[in-house]
């Protein structure tokens, strides 16, 4: 059973070996997780397997499997899949999803109006201030510019 609040649908946005997506349902965050990415590499089958004992698994009844994975670029995968889960719960998800990825990531779910949530790694604004700005007014943190000598500061 799904934990209060928990997405009917994660997306796990580049996810590869797909542990976000495994973590999400071990931990009842979402009723039914899809990775999408270009490929899946060989560590996802491996981490699969390994945690197979704690993944809910599809019901006798056709219900889907609770894993799924999606393959192809993801400029064509998260809209389309978004688009297919039209009126569900759905999280958007991206952990290291390089640069413009995780603009992707990020506009797909908010032209959804769905939640999201990114941890980028080589992340570049080049949206002039945007994504501060966007962080600001989501009441996520406020942010500050330096003063002379000093390296500035984020704060919660």
């Amino acid at each position: 059973m799904p934990s209060a609040g928990a997405a009917e649908v994660a997306l796990d946005v580049c996810g590869g070996h797909g542990i976000l997506a495994l973590l999400l349902l071990i931990f009842k965050k979402a009723e039914r997780a899809i990775i999408l990415d270009i490929d899946s590499p060989r560590s996802f089958s491996t981490m699969r397997a390994a945690w197979a004992q704690w993944l809910p698994q599809g019901g006798a009844d056709g219900a889907p499997d609770a894993l799924e994975c999606r393959h192809g670029d993801v400029h064509a995968t998260l809209p389309a899949t978004l688009t297919d889960l039209r009126g569900k719960r759905v999280a958007v998800c991206a952990i290291h999803a390089c640069d413009f990825l995780t603009d992707l990531a990020m506009e797909s779910a908010m032209a959804s109006g769905v939640n999201f949530g990114v941890m980028p790694c080589c992340h570049v604004d080049r949206h002039k201030g945007q994504l501060k700005q966007a962080a600001t007014s989501c009441q996520i943190c406020r942010f500050s510019r330096p003063r002379a000598g000093s390296a500035g500061a984020i704060r919660r």
